[in-house]
């Protein structure tokens, strides 16, 4: 029943995230952060260095970065999930299982491992860019069409022995409509907003958990 309601919680605020896009855009896309980390320049921005549209997201966690990053080295599908509203990723064949502890055996993360986003078509970035307890870097080269994004995590120092979570994402779209629709801020802000906001807050609870 849990479940259901945060499926069903989950879409309505997709849908409305859709009805009011320009109304939203702005707050979803600096979203938790501060003036001083969406300006900062930090590890894979040079993969994209011409990006057509930006996001940054960030939570404060009441742990040590070393609390924080083994939920991180473990996301994906057929891997930990994505912490995330799993009934509605199933629902398009995602075939997510939310691992809510921390296996030894998902702790192995390497340059160019691929990070599953859709179990029934394998789809999904490579690690691009890898600094143990620091920074995830999740992306490829631009595709035929011209087409690139990266989706990164960042631990920050934060204040009082916090951690700052922070995700960032630099996409360029290319020719074509499913291209403007897959890699273009039109369906992938709003929807993929909601579904980080909801990644970021479990991460957050799970660090937090483990730590006290």
């Amino acid at each position: 029943m849990r479940r259901l309601v945060e499926s069903i919680s989950g879409a309505l605020q997709i849908a409305g995230h859709l009805l009011l896009y320009p109304l939203l855009r702005g707050w979803r896309r600096r979203w938790g952060t501060t003036d001083e980390e969406r300006t900062l320049r930090l590890l894979g921005d040079e993969l994209v260095p011409a990006p057509q549209w930006t996001y940054n997201h960030a939570v404060s966690i009441d742990a040590a970065r070393s609390a924080v990053w083994p939920w991180l080295v473990q996301l994906g599908q057929g891997r930990g999930g994505f912490y995330s509203y799993d009934g509605l990723e199933n629902l398009v064949g995602c075939q997510i299982r939310n691992v809510f502890e921390i296996p030894p055996e998902l702790q192995q993360l390497h340059v160019g491992d691929r990070i599953v986003l859709h179990g029934r078509s394998g789809f999904g970035p490579e690690v691009v860019r890898l600094e143990p307890g620091r920074a995830l870097v999740l992306g490829g080269p631009p595709n035929t069409k011209g087409s690139q994004a990266t989706w990164a995590f960042y631990l920050l120092e934060g204040p009082n022995g916090k951690t700052r979570l922070l995700e960032r994402g630099r996409g360029v779209a290319g020719n074509g409509l499913s291209e403007k629709l897959g890699f273009g801020p039109y369906l992938m802000d709003p929807i993929g907003f909601v579904m980080s906001k909801k990644m970021l807050r479990m991460i957050k609870e799970l660090a937090e958990a483990a730590s006290h």
